[in-house]
């Protein structure tokens, strides 16, 4: 089954390389009207398909009955995947956005190169993020219990990361105690 109108006015509006602001204001609309069209929400508007036809170069005929080629070879567009509208969608939901999509095209650039180090890259996010998740009060595994299982793989790292004196073992503390 293909798509229907608002899903493919939110491809097209998907695969413009330009904030919801610029594109509001090309197209006729506000900046809420163009979120709604991309999530397949709202009462389309004739000048919507107007203006991705003749600024964009979408096809209006496509646009309206889904037949033919979109034409999305215009410079200002870009051919996307699902998932590559996916990760549009993701990096919307971040308060830096050209951070994030810089972000994401470096680990795109990393998966290509070397595709073991992006899993190595995934293990260290998690690990700052379960810290500031503990930092911050919040759920995760306790430190002395995730100290044991860095201990327990070999994280030497680990091994030096106490604050203050240096680690005792339960036999020099029961020494100290006892003297």
């Amino acid at each position: 089954m293909g798509m229907n109108l608002p899903q493919r006015v939110a491809l097209a509006l998907s695969q413009i390389c330009e904030n919801n602001d610029v594109l509001a204001a090309k197209l006729g609309v506000n900046k809420n009207t163009i979120s709604a069209y991309k999530n397949c929400k709202g009462d389309l508007k004739g000048i919507v398909i107007e203006g991705l036809s003749k600024q964009y170069n979408f096809s209006p005929v496509w646009l309206l009955t889904g037949e033919g080629e979109p034409n999305l070879s215009d410079i200002k567009t870009k051919n996307k995947t699902a998932i590559d509208i996916q990760h549009s969608n993701i990096i919307e939901r971040f308060k830096n956005k050209p951070l994030a999509k810089d972000i994401n095209q470096d680990l795109l650039d990393i998966e290509d190169a070397n595709p073991g180090a992006l899993e190595k890259i995934s293990a260290y996010i998690k690990g700052i993020a379960e810290g500031m998740r503990l930092a911050h009060g919040g759920g995760g595994v306790a430190t002395a219990d995730r100290r044991k299982c860095e201990r327990r793989n070999g994280d030497v790292e680990s091994e030096l990361e106490y604050e203050g004196e240096e680690r005792r073992t339960g036999v020099d503390r029961r020494d100290i105690a006892g003297s």
